[in-house]
């Protein structure tokens, strides 16, 4: 079952689509303050070396600039992000930033 389910996150993250989806959840953790969820989602996530740009570095990605105190996502679902002309490719991983995200993640939090 585990086998599975990262073929089908790593096919959803062959996708420009994909890797923004991936990246409206990670913003959406930080949001939230779910600091310990956004780092352990981000060291799963990172198999495929993509780095969460920020929420600064996703609104240039999608366009977008709202108020801080809604998450990105909610304003997708709200038709404020017209997800058919998003203007720009996500920035790409740098190398060796999967491994350092899963041995943060694998660190106690030190915000806690």
């Amino acid at each position: 079952l585990a086998s599975q389910q990262t073929t089908k996150f790593q096919k959803l993250q062959a996708s420009e689509d994909g890797r923004r989806v991936t990246h409206l959840v990670q913003e959406f953790l930080e949001w939230a303050g779910l600091e310990y969820t956004l780092k352990v989602f981000t060291a799963e996530a990172a198999g495929g070396e993509e780095v969460y740009p920020g929420r600064k570095g996703l609104e240039n990605a999608l366009g977008y600039s709202g108020a801080d105190e809604t998450p990105l996502l909610q304003a997708v679902m709200e038709g404020q992000v017209q997800v058919a002309d998003l203007p720009s490719p996500l920035p790409q991983a740098r190398p060796g930033a999967a491994a350092r995200l899963r041995a943060q993640a694998a660190s106690p939090s030190s915000s806690e």
